[in-house]
C-alpha cells in the first residue's frame, strides 16, 4: 500500500513539473480589431556548446525551463509575424531572449502558407545572438497552411549559431504547438503533425489493432471450446 501511495505521489509530481514547464504565449493584434494573431506553447531546454564538450548531445541531462508565461512576451517587439520571449533563465545563470520569426509564402494560387523563417536566441548579458535561418533543414519543418497550427509533441533539436559561427547553442522544443495570423479566439486550429509524432502514433495504432485482433481471436477460441464441450456432453 505504501509503495502504491509513493508511486502515485511520484507520478503526480512528474505531471505537475511537466505542466510547470509547458509555457503558453499569446500575441494580439490591435487593428482592425483586438484579436489573437500569434499563439504558441512549448517546453524548451537550452544547451550551449560549452557544456556539450563535443560529446553526444543528451537533453535528458538538461532540465526544462520553468516559470515562463505570457508575461514574458515582449509586447513592444512581438507582432503577428514575430514572437519574442524575454527573461528565460537557465540553471547555469544564463539569461536569454528567444524569438520566432514568421514568413508568409504563396505556394499555389489562392493558398497561402506560413513557415518559421528564423529562430534567434540572444544572451542578454553580453548581447551575443545565436540564430538559425535555415529552418527547412531541421527534422521537423515548422510550417502550415493559412489557418492551421503546427504540432510536435515528440520534440526536436535546433542548432543556433553565433554571427561568426564560432559558438553555438542547441535548443530542444517539445510539446510544441504554434500558429500565427489566423488564430482562433481560445485554442489552436487543426494542426499539421510533425513526422516525429507520426512515427510514434502509427506503431501505437498498429500495436493497438494487433492487440484487439489477438483479444478477438482468444475470445472466439474460448467460446468455440465451450460450445464444443457442451455438444460433446450432450452426445
Amino acid at each position: 500500500m505504501r509503495a502504491l501511495v509513493l508511486s502515485l505521489f511520484a507520478l503526480a509530481t512528474a505531471i505537475s513539473d511537466a505542466e510547470k514547464s509547458l509555457a503558453k504565449f499569446l500575441v494580439n493584434r490591435t487593428e482592425p480589431a483586438d484579436e489573437p494573431c500569434f499563439r504558441a506553447e512549448f517546453v524548451v531546454k537550452i544547451r550551449s556548446d560549452s557544456n556539450n564538450q563535443g560529446g553526444e548531445l543528451d537533453f535528458n541531462e538538461i532540465k526544462p525551463i520553468v516559470g515562463l508565461s505570457n508575461k514574458n512576451v515582449n509586447r513592444n517587439e512581438s507582432n503577428c509575424d514575430l514572437l519574442q520571449i524575454d527573461g528565460i533563465v537557465t540553471d547555469d545563470g544564463g539569461n536569454y531572449s528567444l524569438a520566432f520569426v514568421i514568413n508568409v509564402v504563396e505556394k499555389s494560387e489562392g493558398q497561402e502558407w506560413w513557415e518559421i523563417k528564423e529562430i534567434t536566441l540572444t544572451n542578454t548579458f553580453d548581447q551575443v545572438q545565436y540564430k538559425n535561418d535555415s529552418m527547412q533543414h531541421i527534422a521537423a519543418p515548422l510550417a502550415g497552411t493559412w489557418g492551421q497550427s503546427f504540432l510536435c509533441n515528440a520534440g526536436f533539436n535546433v542548432e543556433l549559431w553565433s554571427e561568426n559561427m564560432d559558438h553555438f547553442v542547441t535548443i530542444n522544443l517539445a510539446r510544441l504547438q504554434i500558429q500565427p495570423h489566423k488564430v482562433p479566439a481560445d485554442t489552436f486550429a487543426n494542426p499539421v503533425i510533425c513526422e516525429e509524432d507520426i512515427n510514434i502514433v502509427i506503431p501505437a495504432i498498429v500495436g493497438s489493432i494487433l492487440g484487439i485482433l489477438v483479444l478477438v481471436v482468444l475470445v472466439t477460441y474460448i467460446i468455440g471450446r465451450k460450445r464444443t464441450r457442451i455438444a460433446y456432453q450432450e452426445i
